[in-house]
């Protein structure tokens, strides 16, 4: 399970140390600016959270990835 701590502000953590998504594993977690993603173990689904400012939130439907990763204002992943 994920666990993010810190500044609330965007949504991309909490204050004090948090689950991020309750029974949900991650292959891998990527922090950018003001927004994490993370790719889930059970499916290879790549989920954000957070700022979503310029779209970098926005992940396309029931694309697999093996790798993602977040930067200030913009995400990238490797296609399954």
């Amino acid at each position: 399970l994920a666990e993010c701590w810190g500044n609330i502000e965007y949504g991309h953590t909490d204050w004090g140390q948090t689950t991020v998504s309750p029974n949900v594993s991650y292959t891998q977690i990527s922090v950018g600016g003001y927004h994490t993603c993370g790719i889930r173990a059970d499916t290879s689904l790549a989920e954000c959270w957070g700022n979503n400012e310029y779209g970098q939130s926005i992940v396309s439907p029931n694309v697999q990835y093996t790798q993602i990763s977040a930067g200030s204002g913009h995400t990238c992943g490797i296609r399954a």
